[in-house]
């Protein structure tokens, strides 16, 4: 399958995707699913499909650090139950609203790249920080 064709087709999953996640699931107040990409195996009958989840931190309580730590990792593991759970589901809509000849089984991988990202912006801060230091 051509490339263009490939990149077309997953876009359009992505949309069907995040369409069916907001149209059909109950998603916590304060927790924010996103499809971020998706990616189709060579002969497309597998795609992955990769999301990520935020959780808005608790400005009221006093210890809300941990808690949101906590909390953002009981999020993402319910919304990572949730969509396996129903991949399916996501596999028979997708067949159902787009017209292709063979519907790609779907797998859900959690985005590990917002995270990794938060991790590297911390650690340049922290050089920074470092370097000020060191100048004076």
């Amino acid at each position: 399958m051509r490339d263009e064709r490939k990149i077309k087709l997953a876009k359009q999953i992505q949309r069907e995707v995040n369409s069916v996640i907001h149209k059909d699931f109950h998603i916590p107040t304060g927790v924010i699913l996103t499809i971020t990409d998706v990616s189709l195996s060579k002969d497309c009958r597998s795609c992955r499909v990769f999301y990520s989840v935020y959780v808005a931190p608790d400005t009221e309580s006093a210890s809300a650090s941990a808690n949101d730590e906590a909390r953002q990792r009981r999020q993402t593991l319910r919304m990572s139950r949730m969509l396996t759970r129903k991949a399916n589901y996501f596999k028979f809509i997708i067949g159902k609203n787009m017209r292709i000849k063979n519907i790609p089984d779907v797998i859900f991988k959690l985005d590990a790249t917002p995270a990794r990202a938060a991790e590297i912006e911390d650690i340049l801060k922290e050089i920074a920080s470092e370097k000020k230091d060191d100048a004076f």
